[in-house]
């Protein structure tokens, strides 16, 4: 997951396309959504990843929550409005 936001990063800010903006997209909305997997559902063990359900929130994850939140939905708004152009 860090190699992809940090490839992510570059592509967004040097490379302003619509693809980069997408790969930024998943990024933020796979991490806000594991978030929430590991915190509401109780998975287990995923192969070599041990068992992360952890039920509670304390600051750190109440900060990667909003953190992630807030690129989705600035990263919706971005890749919303990308306009097509003429060919």
């Amino acid at each position: 997951m860090v190699a992809a936001a940090g490839l992510a990063v570059p592509v967004v800010v040097l490379r302003r396309h619509r693809t980069g903006d997408l790969h930024a997209w998943l990024v933020a909305a796979c991490g806000l959504g594991a978030l929430l997997l590991r915190r509401h559902v109780g998975v287990g063990a995923l192969g070599p990843l041990p068992n992360m359900y952890e039920p509670i929130w304390f600051d750190e994850k109440i900060r990667a929550a909003w953190a992630e939140g807030i690129a989705t939905a600035a990263l919706t708004v971005l890749l919303l409005g990308h306009r097509r152009r003429p060919v």
